[in-house]
């Protein structure tokens, strides 16, 4: 009896101790194992994401470099011209706001010098007219008097340019002694072979820009500012 008693007793410590070392978290009802899970990793929200800008196809025009193109119509064929508006922004600045007026629409080429220039952009025709205001003079030891180049004509007082601009007929040993005391600001690209063919009195039917580089804007305000009156 005793014996028996003394089993019954050691038999609740047993459940006693089992029942006490129960874990907190019931298994799963299917017998598999409960296996902690790694940290999450939240990703960012999708606003939330750096992405570059797209470029529009105007962005791209400029990142390319595109030149201030002009080109002057006349009777006897087009003259295609690139502008220095970085390197002479003043000049060729002025050069495209009288563009954009049509200043030179039905102006003549009042004066031919074979070998040396020709010059126009006189509104009276004669060599004495311009625009009602001057620039400043503006010149750059990159920017040479050679053929085909285009600088503004003025007299020999300062700061007296306007509207009158020449081309270069002849090479640097015709026509180098301009530089430094007329303004280059810029070139023929296409259309030397009507430039010599020009004649005093020839129209140029209309003067229009055909492309702008990324200067041309800030050529077009310095040209406004530093205009004299």
């Amino acid at each position: 009896m005793r014996i028996a008693s003394i089993a019954m007793i050691l038999a609740l410590v047993a459940l006693t101790v089992v029942t006490g070392c129960k874990p907190d978290v019931e298994p799963p009802a299917d017998g598999g194992v409960i296996v902690e899970e790694p940290p999450v990793e939240i990703d960012p929200p999708a606003d939330a994401e750096q992405t570059a800008p797209a470029t529009t196809e105007e962005e791209t025009l400029v990142s390319e470099g595109t030149e201030t193109i002009v080109k002057i119509a006349t009777e006897k064929g087009d003259i295609v011209c690139r502008l220095f508006d970085e390197k002479a922004p003043i000049t060729a600045g002025s050069f495209i706001l009288l563009i954009d007026d049509g200043f030179y629409d039905g102006l003549t080429i009042h004066r031919v010098d074979p070998g040396f220039v020709i010059q126009g952009g006189c509104p009276d025709g004669n060599g004495f007219g311009g625009p009602g205001f001057t620039i400043p003079l503006e010149v750059s030891p990159e920017l040479k008097h050679d053929r085909g180049v285009l600088s503004m004509a003025s007299s020999s007082a300062p700061d007296s340019a306007g509207s009158q601009f020449f081309v270069c007929l002849g090479g640097v040993s015709r026509v180098g002694f301009l530089d430094n005391d007329y303004a280059v600001f810029g070139e023929v690209t296409e259309g030397m072979d009507v430039v010599d063919s020009i004649a005093i009195g020839d129209v140029m039917t209309s003067v229009t820009i055909e492309s702008e580089s990324p200067f041309a804007a800030v050529a077009r305000e310095a040209a406004a500012e530093a205009r004299i009156q």
